[in-house]
């Protein structure tokens, strides 16, 4: 006689890159498994592969997870830790002035996409030229110094996120052309270009908490923000 199966609830969330539905269960044991292994490594490319993993296992939709702009994932990443492990969870904060840390509680249900209106993918050099960006997915993710900014990871992480290219006469479209052919193009570049190009990455959505908590060392309330994926971790 086969052992009973046991049923799940079924959770919706919305992405905030296209206000698309997503349905997704709880993970489940054999998910925090892999989490577990994952957090254990203290390897970035390891818990990025293993939040694919999970995530890929629990939403009930067919996602090419690897190709979804970064904040996505880590969006319906904590939607999926909410609701299978509960809704708070403990992370170290500094208080400035005595510089040690302590412990606060963080209620994931609070966390948000951080919006800037002035952010634009289309980025526009004088009437000759523009630049159709998109954001950074996990792979681009997978190929980051985790240490650095999107920026300072340099022109293949920058390059990966160029979309199309449009000239007065032409569109080029960033797929048809090779690493090395985009690397010619980006050295052309004024620093000033470049720095514009890099208020496209400072300006998009991004998970993001506020917070005040009252320090054990100055009993002074300190303002917590959190807008860095793995500190959620």
């Amino acid at each position: 006689m086969p052992l009973p199966k046991i049923d799940t609830p079924i959770y919706e969330t919305t992405l905030p890159s296209n206000g698309k539905k997503i349905k997704y269960r709880p993970f489940l044991v054999k998910e925090e498994k892999i989490l577990l292994m994952a957090a254990e490594s203290a390897d970035n490319k390891v818990i990025l592969n293993s939040l694919e993993q999970v995530i890929s296992n629990c939403v009930l939709e067919e996602l090419e997870i690897r190709k979804m702009p970064s904040f996505d994932v880590e969006y319906l990443f904590l939607k999926l830790r909410e609701k299978s492990i509960g809704e708070v969870i403990k992370v170290n904060v500094t208080d400035p002035e005595v510089k040690k840390k302590f412990e606060v509680d963080i209620n994931l249900s609070k966390v948000t996409i951080k919006k800037n209106q002035k952010h634009e993918s289309l980025i526009k050099f004088g009437s000759d030229l523009a630049i159709q960006m998109k954001y950074p997915n996990v792979e681009t993710i997978l190929l980051m110094d985790q240490s650095k900014t999107l920026m300072e990871n340099g022109f293949s992480v920058l390059a990966s996120c160029i979309e199309k290219i449009y000239d007065k006469e032409t569109v080029y479209d960033a797929k048809d052309y090779t690493q090395a052919e985009m690397q010619e193009f980006l050295d052309q570049f004024t620093q000033e270009m470049y720095e514009k190009l890099g208020k496209f990455f400072e300006s998009m959505p991004s998970i993001y908490y506020e917070a005040e908590e009252l320090s054990p060392y100055t009993n002074k309330k300190v303002k917590v923000v959190i807008d860095k994926f793995m500190d959620f971790f």
